[in-house]
């Protein structure tokens, strides 16, 4: 049997649904399903059972194009590593939430942790439990800080947590610092030492992290008042211009010696 031909067919199925062969297919096939859900059934015809036969080659060369997602579902359709998301959730998906699209999870800003976390792993370690909420990031923002907590810093959402620290805290300063490049410092520390940690078990005393965390911003701020903007490169953009008449130029490469 000809794989890659019944493949084909089914690609031109889901291509040219709007073909009379193809309308017939769905008439009697497809009623409430489309190609790659389908499920046989004992008095289908060679020819469809044929089809099916060749879904699976076809479904190894499909790229999901996601678009806005909200076409897309999260659980059911096999549009990350081939799989149904729903086959290996750790926890039982009701109806309700199994019929969600992949826009619901998913906004401009990325993937929604709070509404995935429930189906997370515990042993997954989310990005804002590394930068914020565990004990560690936590003693290291105390100590910062010396707020508490309880307050707002560690108790709003992860997009609240960023917009305030780098938007609207934009003009804060911290001691001679300004508090968006600190709080970046410190994230980009937090990061580099839960990897090392995770790697190589390597640990850092938290003396050496605040240490470390005000001098690498510090540079940071160094650093950016020390650009000469008389100095940065700026792109121009050349057009070839037509030469006199009775004249004949010759364009070389700017290495020409």
């Amino acid at each position: 049997m000809n794989m890659a031909l019944l493949a084909k067919l089914g690609w031109r199925l889901i291509e040219e649904n709007d073909k009379l062969w193809a309308r017939v297919i769905h008439g009697k096939y497809l009623k409430s399903q489309d190609l790659l859900s389908a499920t046989p059934s004992k008095t289908m015809s060679h020819g469809w059972r044929s089809i099916l036969a060749g879904r699976e080659v076809l479904v190894k060369g499909l790229k999901w194009r996601l678009g806005t997602g909200n076409t897309v579902s999260f659980w059911k359709d096999k549009w990350l590593a081939n799989v149904r998301l729903i086959d290996t959730a750790i926890i039982p998906v009701d109806e309700a939430e199994a019929n969600k699209t992949v826009d619901h999870y998913y906004d401009d800003d990325g993937w929604n942790v709070e509404k995935l976390s429930a189906f997370l792993h515990p042993d997954v370690e989310s990005t804002i439990h590394i930068l914020r909420d565990c004990h560690a990031a936590k003693e290291i923002w105390i100590k910062l800080l010396g707020t508490d907590p309880n307050s707002l810093f560690f108790t709003c959402t992860v997009d609240d947590w960023w917009k305030i620290n780098l938007i609207q805290q934009k003009n804060k300063v911290f001691g001679s610092c300004p508090w968006r490049t600190l709080f970046a410092a410190t994230c980009w520390n937090l990061w580099k030492w839960r990897n090392e940690l995770s790697i190589s078990s390597k640990s850092t005393s938290i003396t050496s992290k605040m240490i470390i965390i005000n001098k690498s911003a510090k540079e940071f701020v160094d650093l950016s008042g020390k650009v000469d903007p008389g100095k940065l490169r700026t792109e121009v953009q050349l057009s070839w211009d037509k030469p006199p008449e009775g004249w004949v130029k010759l364009n070389t490469d700017s290495s020409w010696n």
